[in-house]
């Protein structure tokens, strides 16, 4: 099993945060394109994404013979690096773009392996590249090692309460920082961490990006903040590695179905995440066991009914005595208490909840869902059914009316 949790060395991560970009890139130079027609599938993947998940990816505004040949030159680099592309010269800089426009690329015998492993299924291609990331790069080998031994938090704080502790007499990073730390305690029994140890975090992040005399937003500071308070929680678990890069590993982790993340897990102050796969290194091998739907479906279904109900009884206690029996609930506070309980993906609960309502999963429980009145958070996927979106969940027994 996978058990560091201390970085070894430094690791250098793509600023490529969508696995299809890779897929896209190296199904392009198999089939002998140039550098700029990669640029170009590249914009086809991004603006699909764009039109797919809404406002969860964001598409160029601007096209021209340059757009996005960073993340091209990155992804192609990167394929490199697992030596799935023989090596070459790539364009480090905007304006070598135009000397590479008609370069070709090969693939090596281990790249023509995965395009015939995969045949163009975007899930047998993340297959075959999950275990490669991994060797390839500390940094994620190791953050999903921790992961292993515990899920981790980062405490995460809105405008209006960062105003309130500026309002205090005492400093607020000293506050905000013995309240996160706090967080960071009670949720992670493994972290080694210090409300000092944060404050220096923030302190620092704040010097580094504002110099004296700057008059930065409320905004721009929260923003500074939260990524310090990433770079903490991260340190306190022997993961040392900026906030970017801890996004970009996130990304992949969630498209690979091996990492999960939600700021509504019920009971966790802050952005939560946890494992959703069982990753084994056997001598060089590495071998990766997803959560699937067969194997954990039960578990999940049983899950959201204990879920939903312990979600409801806060309420009512918060409420300070009873209240509806049968509340509707958001669904993504439902779906991520019980995929952070079982270990899975969301989009594995979302799956389950759908079976359900459908009738080809048997349950003692009836699900209703409905469009409801509060938003959706934009940090958490929406749920689906068919072509409709639904946002509030009931769950009752079968027979209690």
């Amino acid at each position: 099993m996978m058990t560091s949790t201390t970085n070894h060395g430094r690791d250098s991560i793509p600023r490529v945060q969508h696995i299809s970009y890779f897929q896209a890139a190296l199904e392009g130079i198999a089939e002998g394109l140039t550098f700029d027609v990669l640029r170009g599938c590249v914009r086809q993947v991004s603006n699909e994404l764009s039109r797919r998940i809404g406002g969860g990816i964001t598409a160029s505004r601007l096209e021209d013979a340059y757009t996005l040949w960073s993340p091209t030159t990155d992804a192609i680099g990167e394929l490199m690096k697992l030596d799935l592309v023989e090596r070459r010269p790539l364009p480090s800089k905007r304006i070598s773009v135009d000397a590479h426009r008609d370069t070709t690329y090969a693939l090596t015998q281990s790249g023509k392996e995965i395009i015939e492993q995969s045949h163009g299924d975007g899930s047998a291609f993340r297959r075959a590249l999950t275990p490669l990331l991994i060797k390839r790069h500390t940094y994620f080998s190791s953050l999903c090692a921790a992961l292993v031994e515990e899920p981790i938090l980062i405490p995460e704080y809105s405008e209006e309460e960062l105003k309130e502790y500026k309002q205090t007499n005492e400093s607020w990073t000293v506050k905000l920082s013995e309240d996160a730390a706090e967080r960071m305690r009670r949720s992670m029994k493994l972290a080694n961490v210090s409300s000092g140890a944060v404050t220096a975090q923030i302190r620092g992040a704040l010097e580094k990006r504002f110099p004296p005399g700057a008059e930065p937003t409320t905004k721009d500071i929260l923003d500074t903040t939260l990524d310090a308070l990433v770079v903490a929680s991260l340190e306190a678990r022997g993961l040392l590695f900026d906030a970017i890069t801890f996004n970009v590993l996130m990304s992949w982790g969630r498209q690979l179905f091996v990492i999960d993340e939600s700021r509504y897990v019920h009971g966790m102050l802050g952005r939560t995440i946890w494992s959703t796969a069982d990753i084994k290194t056997l001598d060089d091998s590495i071998t990766v066991s997803r959560r699937g739907l067969s194997e954990y479906g039960v578990r999940v279904a049983n899950q959201l009914e204990i879920a939903y109900r312990d979600i409801a009884d806060a309420i009512s206690s918060d409420l300070g005595g009873p209240a509806v029996r049968y509340p509707y609930l958001e669904i993504f506070k439902v779906r991520a208490l019980a995929a952070y309980r079982v270990g899975v993906n969301i989009s594995l609960v979302d799956r389950v909840i759908a079976e359900i309502v459908e009738q080809t999963r048997p349950a003692t429980f009836r699900i209703e869902l409905q469009l409801g009145t509060s938003s959706w958070t934009f940090s958490e996927p929406p749920f689906r059914l068919g072509s409709r979106r639904y946002y509030v969940i009931l769950i009752k027994p079968e027979g209690d009316e």
